[in-house]
């Protein structure tokens, strides 16, 4: 054991452990923490000011009440979403019935477009003429997928996408499980989901009383697209419905303005360090004097300014060890 202890000092990261009841010495050598520095152009972090929205509408039976919370709500929904004037948007509006063609959005006389002041009518239209006289299977990733298959213009090069879903029923899709949607939306994302969102008004047992086939959030194919995806999703049976169309609108019309730098690895937060121009960028709330902070759910450093950087044509460099798991 004095051979141990004289090569203790040369291993700084090593932990050594003895014991009277092993036959020898045990090391644990500790991972040590990669340490990540590069330089974020300040026009790759600038948020997106277009938006191509996705609305998928269950069209079955049961869905009269819902389809009707929509018409009456959504003038309220595009008045909070457009509270960002300078968010040029579009929406397209399908059913959750199987091979369906879209109710709007897609083809030349059914745009749904920002710059159109009759827009809110529009859609109210259409989800009138969508009905409920659809398939009793319902589907959201198989429909979604096929309509950005038929129609790959309607995903703007750069902006935002968003899928708000509204429906009574589980995910039915006959073809696409969670995993596969996913992946399908990365890919049509460029490669990645930093600027895909996931909304939706669903009624799963375990948060509302059943109106069609049984299921449950825990487990669902639902529960697994919203967390590999960012966005919110509300309970259909809310009775505060007109509201959360409000808050939705208002969330997304924000999510997508935020400038953000996207994370490859999980930091260390009290690790994390923005510079400019040799200067440190100060963290925290803006109401504290701060200029960004870090959002563990979607692993990004947000920012709620960027008036310390007047020049778009900069850079900031971004500092922060990985976390390793590993408690220090």
């Amino acid at each position: 054991m004095q051979h141990m202890a004289r090569l203790i000092p040369l291993f700084a990261s090593v932990l050594v452990l003895t014991s009277c009841n092993k036959p020898g010495d045990f090391f644990y050598v500790y991972p040590v923490s990669q340490h990540i520095s590069y330089a974020e152009p300040i026009k790759q972090m600038l948020g997106s000011n277009q938006l191509d929205i996705l609305w998928v509408i269950d069209n079955s039976g049961s869905m009269m009440s819902h389809q009707q919370d929509v018409m009456n709500n959504m003038n309220t929904f595009i008045s909070a979403l457009t509270t960002n004037n300078a968010l040029d948007w579009k929406s397209g509006l399908i059913s959750t019935s199987d091979g369906e063609q879209p109710y709007a959005g897609f083809t030349p006389g059914t745009e749904l477009l920002s710059s159109d002041p009759l827009v809110g009518q529009k859609f109210i239209s259409a989800v009138a003429r969508l009905g409920t006289m659809g398939d009793g299977t319902e589907m959201t990733f198989d429909p979604v997928v096929d309509v950005l298959t038929q129609y790959p213009t309607f995903r703007r090069p750069g902006a935002a996408f968003a899928i708000i879903v509204i429906s009574d029923a589980p995910e039915q899709s006959y073809t696409n499980t969670a995993t596969t949607f996913i992946k399908f939306l990365t890919q049509t994302g460029g490669g990645s989901l930093a600027q895909t969102y996931f909304y939706g008004f669903l009624n799963p047992d375990d948060w509302c009383t059943a109106t069609d086939d049984d299921w449950y959030w825990t487990g669902s194919p639902f529960e697994a697209v919203s967390n590999a995806i960012q966005g919110h999703v509300y309970k259909l049976c809310d009775p505060n419905f007109a509201a959360n169309l409000q808050d939705l609108g208002t969330n997304l019309g924000k999510e997508v303005s935020m400038s953000r730098i996207y994370l490859k690895q999980i930091p260390r937060p009290a690790t994390i360090h923005i510079i400019y121009q040799g200067q440190e960028v100060p963290g925290g709330p803006q109401s504290q004097g701060g200029y960004w902070v870090y959002r563990q759910d979607i692993n990004a450093i947000e920012f709620s300014s960027l008036a310390f950087a007047p020049s778009q044509n900069a850079s900031v460099q971004v500092i922060y060890d990985v976390d390793n798991g590993v408690q220090n």
